[in-house]
């Protein structure tokens, strides 16, 4: 009897394991902040910002939160471009997690942003990563870019934040493949909300939307694949816009570059102000100054007849300092030859009047 119950009991705990070992493993959590979609659907928000105010966010202009562009450039709700790309990803059976991570480890990889030891190509393995689920044949040769831009991006989610906000976005490049991605790592920007809450930016025409089918791809294509530089996309509103984005790139130029660009720009504009200025009083005060041309027998200056005759009749000393000024005889003037408008110093007016009154008495006394 003791041996049949043994039996049976071994019977039982073996049943037991067999059923334990065949339960369904709990489905991974697809982001950081709601394991599956049905929490989306459930939720008011991310992070308490409503997904009304979102909404308006992701509209494009310059309001707190927003981009030029707009993060939705085609004013679809975020929740419907969630959706698609929360399906897209369950049919490839990745996560969003993994996805960020992915890109995480190729930003430590290249340090494709730092101004010094950054690198333009790295050789990436998503199989290197703990626990991917990419079917990937080995490495990827990725060329990776990045640009520093002179304005800051708000944060969608904290826009009021300044630690939050980023000047910077890089570029993946592989077998014709092309993203950009704005911000940095998952420390800011479009890979801390793909990480969060799985928002790939949206709309057609958005240059900034990384789709997560292409970025799935970019990582498991193999040399089967076509060459760099052939266009994938049969769109050729894609292809153009591809094309576009490689000419309007330019040159990466350093921040202190610009900055010192910039002081010099400021101080040329102000030397040039200056000179202008300085040659505009020295007009002034020319204009201003008494024009003689020749001197007459005592040595005085003689008055110029081409002079304006919108001079001041008297431009020289205030009415009540110039008689204290002493004044050399001047040489003798026949009456009537100074009849034109005399144009001097307070002085020299003073002393022509005295000279014609001493020739207009002088025939009187003689007399």
């Amino acid at each position: 009897l003791s041996v049949v119950v043994a039996a049976a009991c071994h019977g039982a705990a073996s049943s037991g394991g067999v059923s334990a070992s065949l339960e369904p493993r709990p489905a991974p959590r697809m982001s950081t902040a709601f394991a599956a979609w049905e929490d989306v659907e459930a939720s008011v928000g991310v992070q308490g910002v409503p997904w009304q105010v979102l909404d308006d966010r992701c509209k494009p202009g310059a309001g707190p939160g927003q981009s030029q562009g707009g993060w939705i450039s085609d004013g679809q709700p975020i929740l419907e471009v969630l959706r698609s790309d929360w399906e897209t990803l369950a049919r490839l059976n990745t996560t969003h997690i993994e996805l960020a991570a992915h890109l995480d480890a190729i930003w430590e990889q290249a340090r494709p942003c730092d101004f010094a030891g950054a690198k333009s190509e790295v050789d990436y393995d998503p199989r290197a990563l703990a626990g991917s689920t990419l079917d990937s044949p080995g490495s990827v040769h990725i060329a990776v870019d990045c640009l520093h831009e002179r304005g800051v991006q708000q944060d969608l989610l904290d826009p009021y934040s300044w630690n939050a906000g980023w000047n910077t976005e890089w570029t993946l490049q592989s077998r014709g493949r092309k993203l950009l991605i704005g911000g940095r790592n998952s420390s800011g920007g479009l890979v801390a909300y793909i990480k969060l809450f799985g928002f790939y930016e949206g709309g057609v025409d958005n240059a900034y939307r990384v789709d997560p089918s292409e970025l799935v791809s970019m990582l498991t294509s193999d040399a089967s694949a076509p060459p760099t530089g052939v266009l994938l996309s049969s769109d050729p509103l894609v292809s153009e816009r591809s094309i576009e984005d490689d000419a309007t790139r330019g040159v990466h130029v350093p921040w202190f570059v610009w900055l010192l660009s910039s002081v010099l720009l400021s101080l040329g504009i102000y030397l040039a102000w200056y000179n202008l200025r300085e040659r505009h009083d020295r007009e002034r005060s020319s204009k201003r100054a008494p024009s003689f041309t020749d001197e007459g027998d005592s040595g005085s200056p003689v008055p110029d007849d081409t002079a304006s005759s919108q001079q001041p009749l008297v431009t020289g000393d205030s009415a009540g300092a110039w008689t204290d000024r002493p004044v050399s005889p001047p040489a003798a003037v026949k009456p009537g030859e100074l009849t034109r408008p005399y144009r001097g110093s307070a002085a020299d007016e003073w002393a022509r009047l005295l000279a014609t009154s001493r020739t207009e008495r002088t025939p009187a006394s003689s007399v």
